[in-house]
């Protein structure tokens, strides 16, 4: 059985000076940790932490909040499909499902390609 943790949070250690910070989905998979950013900015004010969703006043909001919900979902499914067939998961299952195919950096025509 896998245990997993997946939540949106404003990155901790930058924010751009027009005052906005980048989301990301903090995910832990049995004991791993790792950072996806959502591609998307929002000033602090706007950022709800107990709902894992940005206020209306923000500029977007139903689109951010989507795309929110859609990195959610997919982390969340991952493991569910992952521990109903006994299965156990990494980081890699994660990075391949939420950045799509993964290159073999030692390679340089594959990294081209």
């Amino acid at each position: 059985m896998n245990t997993t943790q997946f939540r949106v949070t404003l990155r901790p250690d930058k924010s751009r000076k027009n005052g906005t910070t980048t989301l990301v989905l903090y995910a832990s998979v049995n004991g791993k940790r790792k950072y996806y950013s959502l591609h998307k900015s929002v000033l602090e004010k706007h950022w709800n932490e107990e709902k894992q969703e940005v206020s209306s006043r923000c500029d977007n909001w139903h689109i951010i909040n989507r795309t929110i919900k859609d990195y959610i979902n997919k982390a969340e499914d991952l493991a569910t499909r992952a521990n109903l067939d006994n299965r156990i998961i990494k980081l890699s299952d994660l990075d391949y499902l939420l950045r799509g195919v993964q290159y073999d950096h030692n390679n340089i025509i594959s990294f081209i390609e």
